[in-house]
């Protein structure tokens, strides 16, 4: 990373390992997890680091852990079915093992089956195909378990975007099914993470629900400023350009440390400071600016399907009835409907992760979010 100052990472996608930052202390947990095989459950909004938190851990204990890391994103799952298929395939490709050993392990799932092993369109890796219709493809999950008696190797299995399982038709028969295979396997543990904070702490935490005390729950806080500031700083300087302590710090304050949003504001930041100079106040006001509109979409998608009231609900937060949203003056005032309704309103925000609940106290979490929604409905 010599002399390059920002890269494609900090407009949001996931740090390579040099841009990795802080997160120190839950760095040696996680890697304590991984060496010691314990389950673990990872939860922070989107944009958090999660991802790059288990990018930075699984090349850290490479070749230290007893456990081979196999990394699988299952968004794209629609059902059980689709996770049970995408977690066999994910097994297979990063395994390093042949097309022999994978022919004899899933032979023996079932004897009906006839598995064929094929290269995906980039010829990257494995795509699974059973020719038997009877072939059940809840199976699948004992696969790993398979693959390390057969192989002698450990697997720690990382599923990011977990939360999608909650979003399933059957959900809890799915859960309850993960759960049933998992935690019977010796050799096989699971990182799961999840950037859907109400659905992973209903999943997780929530004594009613087949992934009760799963594992060792972790919950990400922001990464100190102090530490953003340093990166910040040397980045300008690497570019030629500087930038002070106290506008960096700026920086970190007005997306109040979001990961993601402190890359990208400090980056369109040193994109308007012209060569060789300084970052300044209408600089940065021109890099809110931007980071607003380059996030539009995304907080288009996230209103498009919300309700008249919903919606007026959202700009009752916004102009500060925190607390208060239940009073008839503040019902009329926003045209919220009946008491009965505001309950409705409020647990449906809170179960799509647009406003966060603290002692009864409402609040839209996501900063830049907020922001655009001011300027949008204030």
């Amino acid at each position: 990373m010599e002399g390059i100052a920002w890269s494609l990472s900090d407009m949001g996608l996931s740090p390579c390992t040099c841009d990795f930052i802080g997160r120190e202390e839950e760095t040696r947990h996680l890697e304590s997890n991984f060496t010691y095989g314990i389950n673990t459950v990872l939860i922070s909004p989107r944009g958090w680091g999660k991802t790059s938190l288990v990018d930075h851990v699984r090349e850290s204990v490479f070749g230290k852990c007893p456990f081979k890391v196999v990394y699988l994103d299952v968004f794209t799952c629609k059902s059980g079915e689709d996770l049970c298929g995408a977690l066999a395939s994910a097994v297979i490709a990063q395994s390093g093992e042949d097309h022999e050993i994978w022919d004899s392990i899933i032979k023996g799932l079932r004897e009906k089956a006839v598995p064929a092993l094929t290269l995906d369109k980039n010829g990257n890796g494995f795509h699974l195909e059973f020719s038997s219709e009877s072939f059940d493809p809840w199976d699948l999950l004992s696969l790993p378990e398979l693959f390390t008696e057969k192989t002698g190797k450990r697997l720690m299995i990382c599923m990011d975007e977990f939360q999608q399982v909650g979003n399933f038709s059957d959900t809890f028969s799915v859960q309850a099914k993960l759960r049933g295979v998992w935690q019977l396997q010796k050799y096989t543990r699971y990182c799961l993470a999840g950037s859907h904070c109400h659905s992973m702490t209903a999943m997780f935490q929530d004594s009613s629900m087949p992934f009760y005390q799963f594992g060792d729950v972790m919950h990400l806080g922001r990464i100190p400023s102090d530490t953003w500031v340093s990166f910040i700083r040397e980045r300008f300087h690497q570019g030629g350009k500087s930038i002070g302590v106290s506008l960096a710090n700026d920086i970190c304050s007005t997306v109040e440390r979001y990961s993601a949003y402190v890359r990208q504001l400090a980056c369109f930041s040193f994109m308007y400071t012209p060569e060789g100079g300084s970052a300044d106040g209408e600089i940065l006001s021109k890099a809110v600016g931007s980071l607003i509109l380059s996030n539009e979409p995304q907080f288009m998608q996230v209103i498009e399907p919300l309700t008249f009231y919903q919606m007026n609900f959202l700009k009752a937060i916004l102009c500060g009835h925190v607390k208060d949203y239940g009073m008839e003056s503040v019902r009329t005032e926003f045209h919220l409907g009946s008491s009965s309704n505001i309950s409705r309103l409020k647990q449906t925000l809170i179960g799509k992760d647009v406003i966060d609940s603290n002692m009864r106290e409402l609040s839209i979490p996501n900063p830049v979010f907020r922001m655009w929604l001011s300027r949008r409905l204030l």
